[in-house]
């Protein structure tokens, strides 16, 4: 299988958007207002700050890292298939003191019934409409094959994102209130990307999205072990990284 290699775990694992294409779904009655587009607000001049933690492992080796990001959306262009397209310019620093650096810019359009964002090459429809508790979406169904993610963790290799049909998206809430970093939101949408663990790997991934905001928290876990034992991947993971990342402003 040919696989497109990430050398810096540590931005990517930061910066991945997700949720892509509708490919199937299941409805209750809670849809959300405009079918879920007020969960984004692209304007230029929107930005977005988010503190961030990383745990990364490799065998008994634990390195934590912790961070700032800021999104902020960028002028709008037409892109070359005519769609109206914004830039996202993507900044980060280490500590909260420290100014932000460019990092890269990255572009944001909606295309008919999805929002589809970039990320270091990869295009993910982050949402597909209408939105509805329970609805379910292929998520990663617009990668190549060969755009399985294979990130290098202490200079081994761990597969993170795939097109397998695990990474079968998930809406587990919607409209929901909300606290995070003593921030409150009315209304907040939970997108589960993928939640599948064995006895040798976990792939978690979990986004929730407030009303005329967009991201506002993200958790990854990409861990794999060697052996079968019956404890836990949290306490004896031999490769990965657990990703927590929480706003902490927003205009």
């Amino acid at each position: 299988m040919n696989c497109k290699f990430k050398k810096s775990v540590l931005f990517y694992a930061l910066f991945l958007v997700t949720l892509i294409a509708c490919n199937s779904s299941e409805f209750e009655d809670s849809t959300s207002n405009d079918g879920g587009r007020n969960y984004i607000h692209l304007v230029e001049g929107q930005y977005q700050i988010f503190k961030y933690d990383t745990i990364f492992y490799k065998s008994a080796k634990r390195d934590t890292f912790s961070g700032y990001i800021k999104k902020e959306i960028g002028e709008e262009f037409v892109d070359n298939a005519g769609n109206k397209t914004n830039k996202l310019f993507v900044y980060w620093k280490r500590k909260i003191q420290d100014p932000f650096k460019l990092h890269r810019v990255e572009t944001i359009k909606i295309e008919g019934d999805r929002l589809i964002e970039s990320d270091d090459g990869l295009n993910f429809i982050k949402l597909a409409f209408p939105l509805s508790k329970n609805r379910k979406w292929f998520g990663n169904s617009l990668f190549d094959n060969s755009d399985d993610i294979i990130e290098l963790v202490y200079g081994e290799s761990i597969e993170t994102i795939t097109k397998n049909s695990n990474w079968q998206y998930l809406v587990e809430d919607i409209d929901i209130p909300i606290e995070i970093n003593s921030l409150s939101f009315e209304k907040v949408l939970v997108i589960n990307q993928v939640n599948d663990t064995t006895s040798i790997s976990t792939r978690y991934v979990n986004e929730y999205y407030a009303e005329n905001i967009g991201l506002i928290r993200k958790r990854m876990i990409i861990l794999n072990k060697n052996n079968n034992t019956e404890s836990t991947l949290l306490m004896d993971a031999e490769k990965g990284y657990v990703m927590n990342l929480e706003i902490i402003e927003f205009n």
